[in-house]
């Protein structure tokens, strides 16, 4: 084994859990601001993504 082979896989290991406990905090605010917004569209009356697709999707019937 290298020298330089140990320690480089610390110093990864340790970079890859610093940036996972980053990403874990700003998920905790970013879901936070996801329900406010998701708050204020049903408030509004907006229309949700399942409404959306079923309006997209369904085949209107042709009059005669």
């Amino acid at each position: 084994m290298n020298e330089l082979q140990a320690p480089a896989k610390i110093l990864s290991w340790l970079l890859a859990v610093g940036i996972s406990f980053g990403l874990i905090g700003s998920l905790k605010k970013m879901t936070y601001k996801m329900a406010e917004i998701a708050i204020e569209a049903h408030q509004k009356d907006q229309m949700s993504y399942g409404k959306f697709s079923r309006q997209l999707w369904t085949v209107k019937k042709k009059k005669k």
